[in-house]
């Protein structure tokens, strides 16, 4: 496949490590603050 790309697999090292753990905690945290919302509009 001509210009096919993954990006963020694990070991093809073409993402830091720091920048794949802030963004996975930008996704838990905007998940918490999600559920949060929903529980409080509940």
């Amino acid at each position: 496949m001509i210009g096919h790309r993954e990006d963020g697999v694990a070991g093809d090292g073409g993402m830091p490590p720091r920048a794949a753990l802030t963004r996975n905690a930008v996704i838990t945290a905007v998940t918490a603050v999600m559920l949060l919302l929903l529980w409080l509009a509940g």
